[in-house]
């Protein structure tokens, strides 16, 4: 979050980097997915991406000691027992990954991969959604298969193993699995082909509520243009409505707004013509006008970016607070940066110089290098009645921080799904990317972990966990019924005297 290069990167892992790979057009590639790499290429490989870890990932051992994380090195190092294609040892690197248990870190396939998964590659055709564990269909691209319908099983596997196996290789802070299943909504196909199998059909064992009725359907794989062209033969010429990422809304139930930040990407904003500063000068001016008594601020879908946490909860307290309690590295100067990045000895110089010896072989950040260390001061025009938080699993990063301060501070009532962030902290700050000298595979590992100023909680490893769970069923997202914020509204009803 210091550094520029973060918001870039934050919040994002494979998902969002193939999502928008996906909506590009790209140049013809003719690599072939099944070609081998040699066991020595691959060996070689994982030596350099152990080293990095080891040396630089601040998180590496915050969930599994030393022990425990060499055992499973050793045993990746060992199941490279022949030549391999890429997708088969960039799954030994997801693992180990996964393993971490760190949100952030993430391995980019090659470019030329990547290509071939946006032009050729025939994936798993429907989008599904997963509410409470089971699979729905939300779109699809065939007449044969109506939206709604649930999937309990793709070619004879159910789909509690499917999601179990596809688990494995997903990264996430902690033992939260919520900001995994957000990652199953966005491309289960993908996932499917890189962590399962690449069939040309899927046979599929489903059930209709409507009628109560199981059915078998079988689907052809298809490609991604295949896809958004049958789609968008289905969806016809509907117009979208273009919302700016930050936007203060009146509604129905008297005295009551809903503050809706979709992200904290300074850029995003920028780009919609916004700022944030102003854009919450401007916001609790006009709550405190209109005398608010309940403020809903929606912060589903926002995976963090720039660390605007400490402005948005200034203006939501009359005390001084802590937003940081401190931040972490595993070493003062990482020694592949040069080998395996393309950053120059200036970041090292820079880096280097914001940290300091904690004498127990660890280094902090000194506190005039990152202003959110320092205790932090509340507006004056702080807006101090009731406030609702709704929330889910791809409430990460920076956002997820600012809900793990909320929090703490009993600020307000949250309302949906877990956070994805660690309600202790994650990685943020300063992030690199290397690339593995043989593979040419990415690999982004974070150098600083963050610990937030919060009170004890009864569950380590896990988010910020609602105070009232709310979840829309299928039927209620097909028919665009926002659950989540009916909910709050009820709850608020229920609040205020009769």
């Amino acid at each position: 979050m210091r550094r520029q290069f973060t918001s870039l990167i934050l919040g994002v892992g494979i998902l969002a980097y193939c999502s928008s790979i996906f909506a590009q057009t790209t140049m013809p590639t003719s690599y072939n997915p099944e070609n081998k790499i040699s066991r020595a290429q691959l060996q070689k490989d994982l030596l350099a991406f152990r080293k990095c870890l080891e040396e630089a990932q601040a998180s590496l051992y915050r969930y599994a000691d030393k022990k425990i994380m060499d055992r499973r090195f050793d045993a990746a190092f060992a199941a490279i027992n022949r030549d391999m294609t890429e997708r088969e040892f960039y799954q030994i690197l997801t693992q180990i990954l996964s393993e971490i248990r760190d949100g952030h870190v993430n391995a980019f396939l090659t470019r030329d991969f990547r290509n071939y998964l946006n032009q050729s590659a025939k994936l798993f055709p429907l989008k599904l959604r997963f509410i409470n564990g089971k699979a729905y269909v939300l779109t699809s691209p065939l007449q044969t298969v109506s939206t709604g319908l649930e999937i309990r099983a793709v070619n004879g596997s159910p789909m509690s193993k499917i999601i179990q196996r596809l688990f494995v290789h997903l990264t996430s802070d902690g033992a939260i699995e919520s900001g995994k299943y957000w990652k199953l909504n966005g491309q289960f196909g993908l996932y499917y082909y890189l962590f399962i199998e690449q069939p040309a059909k899927f046979r599929l064992d489903c059930y209709d509520q409507t009628t109560k009725a199981r059915k078998a359907i079988e689907v052809p794989a298809m490609t991604q243009s295949e896809q958004k062209e049958r789609n968008n033969e289905k969806a016809g010429t509907t117009s979208k409505v273009d919302k700016k990422p930050l936007r203060l809304e009146s509604l129905a139930l008297p005295n009551t707004a809903l503050l809706t930040i979709e992200t904290f990407d300074d850029g995003a904003m920028e780009k919609a013509g916004q700022t944030f500063s102003q854009f919450l000068k401007t916001t609790f001016q006009e709550l405190a006008e209109k005398k608010i008594q309940d403020l809903i601020i929606d912060l589903r879908g926002n995976d963090g970016g720039a660390n605007l946490g400490p402005v948005l909860f200034s203006y939501l307290t009359d005390k001084e607070f802590r937003f940081v309690d401190r931040i972490e590295a595993s070493t003062d100067k990482p020694s592949f940066i040069l080998n395996y990045t393309q950053l120059s000895a200036d970041f090292l110089k820079g880096f280097a110089a914001s940290l300091t010896s904690d004498n127990k072989g660890r280094y902090k950040v000194k506190v005039e290098s990152e202003p959110t260390l320092a205790p932090q001061k509340p507006q004056a025009d702080a807006y101090r009645k009731r406030v609702w938080f709704i929330i889910n699993g791809e409430t990460f990063s920076s956002t997820a921080m600012f809900c793990d301060i909320a929090r703490s501070q009993r600020r307000g009532a949250f309302v949906g799904e877990e956070t994805g962030g660690d309600y202790f902290g994650n990685s943020a700050g300063e992030f690199i990317v290397i690339t593995l000298p043989e593979t040419k595979i990415k690999v982004l590992v974070a150098l600083e972990e963050y610990w937030m100023a919060v009170s004890a909680v009864p569950k380590p490893g896990r988010g910020v966990i609602p105070d009232y769970p709310a979840q829309p069923n299928i039927k209620d997202i097909l028919e665009g019924k926002d659950t989540e914020l009916n909910y709050t509204l009820g709850l608020i009803k229920k609040k205020r005297p009769q």
